[in-house]
């Protein structure tokens, strides 16, 4: 049986992530005009949003002030996960949702 190489995908492919620096077509992972629309729905608003919102930030104020890049990876680990995802999104481990 003759052996045949594999068809490369066409040029017009979209990637996962924009900016990858290839020249085909692009798609953003998160469409930002759907993010923009279900974060003005008021079924986020509340004090839940806020705290959320002020989570966030404080990490993205400890990326640009260039306090993580001093700490150590581990260290932060946990902490931001159980910031960003436990608290400011609302998600529980399986330990805490058996």
């Amino acid at each position: 049986m003759k052996k045949t190489k594999p068809t490369p995908a066409p040029a017009t492919t979209p990637l996962l992530f924009s900016g990858s620096g290839s020249s085909r077509m692009q798609r953003e992972l998160i469409s930002p005009h759907i993010l923009t629309n279900e974060s003005l729905l008021a079924k986020y608003d509340g004090p839940e949003r806020d705290r959320a919102y002020e989570i966030v930030k404080k990490w993205a104020e400890m990326e640009k002030n260039g306090q993580m890049a001093r700490m150590n990876e581990t260290a932060l680990d946990a902490e931001y996960l159980n910031d960003i995802f436990g608290i400011a999104l609302g998600y529980t481990s399986s330990q805490d949702n058996p």
